[in-house]
């Protein structure tokens, strides 16, 4: 009775309309298939929703295959880039596990330290799956890192440690030591390093220094042995460690020794947290500076600064990094000792009208070159006579930047400080003090840092700034001749 019913439908409809769709069928039919390579631009591209380039990506897959270089590619291009949202990012790395695990494993070796969040947990979950002992070290160098949104989670709850254990079927701390010992990159092992910092209290990790039987031909770990049981804490981050090797050079052997002779006159000090950025400061220290106590360097420090004329720069917004008091008192807290120590030596140093003229004359030069700000290293020759050594940038970025290079890195072990000019006109003082970006820096790359500000066509502000976010002003200094 249906079928009579809808025969009799058709009929009334006339065989021209039946003509029509049988012509619209027969193309339909002989339409060509979509072209891969566009389906694979469209999958990697940002152009369509979500849904849409998954279902280009089945497309794909019904096409050419799961297993197609533009199909894989496209999906590494997903996985890489920032741009692409954690939705798709999460897609294409359980795509890549399906069809080529072993690509994924290089993917993740390389990207996994970058993702945070979601992504992050998705990815930690996809490494146990793929069970890759070559995603261990990954997963150690991504647990050395502050997650954006998740500082004061416990290290031993972060997905990283969870995916180690369950690789290594052993404790955390266990896969750290192993990793500090054995692991193919000297980032890993510095990893491994920071992140037993965590695990441990300072004392069982002093226990774990004392207890190694550091391999002869291991001089890396055997300098950072001797550094932590010298001076009572090991270095953070792959720039101290790299310092600690530069310090155990025959040519520092001076430098190293008088700076740990010192380093006894303040342990046990509360403040005091030495670290090689202030070996020289220390080593440099007359023994009575040294024994003065917290409250007497502040103070003098205080004295000494009260008789400078000062300026500051507007804050980039209430509360920003840069809106901070700018005097030793105001921010103690994140002064230690040696930055007090330190600010003490470049207080003597910028005193000699010698020092000033030099710093005034690399200010000019500065002012010369529009490429780029200018910057290096202060050092002291001695007591009183403070070094500025320009080293160029890693490249010129503009005249409102200085690029710190590995040149100048390398020297923080065996100076006071880096220094970059603010000295774009004559009347900078809208410039005066570190910026935002100039205390990041100096936070990752855990450096004491100066800079110099042009104020008036005879005069520049000096400012001190820390790993830990302190500004110091420390004065205008005026000359008598230009040069």
């Amino acid at each position: 009775m249906g079928n009579a019913k809808r025969e009799t439908q058709y009929a009334k409809l006339g065989p021209r309309f039946l003509c029509v769709l049988g012509l619209a069928l027969s193309i339909f039919s002989c339409a060509p298939p979509p072209d891969p390579a566009r389906l694979a631009a469209r999958l990697g591209g940002l152009s369509l929703d979500e849904a849409g380039r998954q279902d280009d990506d089945r497309h794909l897959v019904q096409i050419a295959g799961p297993r197609a270089e533009l199909r894989l590619a496209a999906l590494r291009l997903i996985v890489e880039q920032p741009a692409q949202s954690a939705t798709m990012r999460r897609y294409a790395l359980d795509q890549l596990a399906a069809a080529d695990p072993q690509r994924l494993v290089w993917i993740l070796a390389t990207c996994l330290p970058d993702f945070t969040g979601m992504l992050l947990e998705h990815a930690c979950t996809v490494a146990v799956e793929l069970h890759n002992p070559r995603l261990i070290e990954p997963l150690i160098r991504s647990l050395d890192r502050t997650l954006p949104d998740e500082e004061n989670r416990p290290l031993a709850r972060r997905p990283e440690a969870a995916a180690l254990t369950q690789f290594a079927g052993m404790p955390l701390e266990q896969i750290l030591e192993s990793a500090a010992l054995h692991a193919t990159r000297t980032v890993t092992r510095v990893a491994a390093l920071d992140a037993l910092q965590s695990v441990y209290a300072p004392r069982d990790l002093g226990a774990w220094f004392r207890s190694l039987d550091v391999p002869a031909g291991d001089v890396w770990l055997a300098h950072i042995q001797s550094w932590t049981l010298s001076f009572g804490t090991p270095p953070v981050g792959m720039n101290e460690h790299q310092w600690v090797q530069t310090l155990y050079e025959p040519a520092q052997a001076p430098l190293l020794a008088q700076a740990l002779a010192h380093h006894e006159l303040l342990a046990g000090q509360t403040d005091y947290v030495p670290a090689p950025r202030f070996m020289q400061a220390l080593a440099v220290t007359d023994e009575a500076a040294l024994r003065l106590s917290r409250g007497q360097l502040l103070a003098d420090l205080q004295a000494r600064l009260a008789v400078l004329e000062h300026v500051r720069r507007e804050p980039s917004s209430p509360g920003a990094s840069d809106d901070v008091p700018e005097t030793p008192a105001s921010c103690a807290t994140r002064l230690s000792r040696c930055d007090l120590l330190n600010i003490r030596l470049l207080l003597n140093g910028l005193a000699q009208p010698a020092t000033q003229a030099e710093i005034f004359r690399l200010g000019l030069e500065d002012r010369a070159d529009t490429t780029t700000e200018h910057g290096g290293v202060l050092s002291l020759r001695s007591a009183t006579d403070l070094a500025s050594t320009v080293v160029p940038p890693m490249y010129a970025a503009g005249d409102l930047e200085y690029v710190t290079s590995d040149q100048a890195l390398a020297q923080v072990p065996t100076s006071l400080a880096l220094f970059h000019l603010h000295f774009q006109k004559a009347g900078n003082a809208e410039h005066a003090g570190p910026g935002v970006g100039d205390l990041e820096f100096a936070r990752v790359t855990r450096t004491s840092c100066i800079v110099f500000t042009s104020i008036d066509d005879r005069s520049f502000d000096v400012d001190y700034y820390n790993h830990e976010g302190a500004v110091v002003d420390l004065g205008i200094y005026r000359l008598s001749s230009v040069p």
